[in-house]
């Protein structure tokens, strides 16, 4: 027979609570209706974290990318 490994446990210090993987329902419910998001309270975790990746995480994300500035003079190829 193998040999019985033992299970690790973590604690709360272990969790990231900055990081919404690390989120209960309620929280993500609270994070989402904050926003203007009212959920259905039969959505799974799963989902509710996907909402709130699609509409905060990826909205920051792209809001700290720069935007690409029109040129003053027109772009010319030469050859």
């Amino acid at each position: 027979m193998a040999p019985k490994q033992k299970r690790q446990r973590t604690t709360g210090k272990a969790l990231d609570m900055n990081n919404y993987m690390n989120w209960g329902v309620t929280q993500l419910r609270h994070a989402l209706a904050g926003i203007g998001l009212v959920t259905s309270p039969t959505f799974p975790l799963a989902t509710l974290r996907k909402l709130y990746s699609d509409n905060v995480v990826n909205v920051s994300r792209n809001a700290a990318r720069p935007v690409a500035q029109p040129l003053d003079r027109p772009t010319t190829v030469s050859t």
